[in-house]
């Protein structure tokens, strides 16, 4: 179980910061790592590191297949940003390990596309388009997108599922490492550390419905 003080190592020798939790590590509840760190870059652009941390009570081989299923992304995003996918071009994974449930519908390999719409304010009509491309997809363990199209200059986001028994229940632990820039130097690091509050409530509400919708 990660632990408070720990640091991120950060490029180009920028001193790193410490990683802090937000929310206590209390038994039975998940855990939430939050980190940050700032790398210098061309034209004074910093990349932020985020990374989330969740437990839940199900085999990683079903939670896998939730996240690998593309309709499960409007699920797993709070209400008022009323996200939609308004277009998906998928490449079949490799070979599946398992036969698949009936209640799956089809799964994004690497090379498959998303272009999704949501509300960045909630509340407000206007929207921001979206594209991703999964760019790796290993089964059972990971699989990472880019953002193609969107309001950032860079993002990376991996997905990482590792099996944990805790109290003698099997489970899975989801992380989710992200690396963003939003370009604009210091403006943008100003308005990243904004998003980022706006992405903090985006993962705990995930982590509130996620047994509910794996166990649907």
């Amino acid at each position: 179980m990660a632990s408070s003080g720990q640091a991120l190592a950060t490029a180009g020798g920028t001193p790193s910061l410490p990683s802090f939790f937000l929310q206590p590590a209390r038994r039975g509840l998940p855990i939430t790592i939050y980190e940050i760190a700032l790398s210098t870059v061309l034209s004074n652009d910093v990349i932020h590191r985020l990374q989330f941390e969740d437990w839940v009570p199900f085999h990683v081989e079903r939670v896998f297949l939730f996240f690998a299923d593309p309709e499960n992304l409007p699920r797993i995003m709070p209400p008022a940003t009323a996200t939609r996918i308004d277009r998906v071009r998928l490449v079949p994974p490799p070979s599946l390990p398992v036969s698949l449930p009936e209640n799956f519908g089809q799964l994004a390999g690497a090379g498959s596309e998303f272009d999704t719409s949501f509300r960045i304010v909630p509340h407000l009509p206007l929207r921001t388009r979206w594209v991703a491309r999964i760019t790796e997809f290993e089964w059972n363990h990971h699989f990472a997108d880019i953002q193609v199209k969107g309001p950032f200059r860079s993002w990376y986001h991996r997905h990482e599922m590792t099996a944990e028994t805790r109290e003698d229940h099997a489970g899975t632990v989801v992380r989710d490492r992200i690396e963003c820039d939003l370009g604009f130097g210091v403006l943008g690091d100003f308005g990243l550390r904004i998003l980022s509050s706006q992405i903090e409530r985006t993962f705990r509400y995930r982590q509130r419905v996620l047994s509910q919708l794996l166990e649907s």
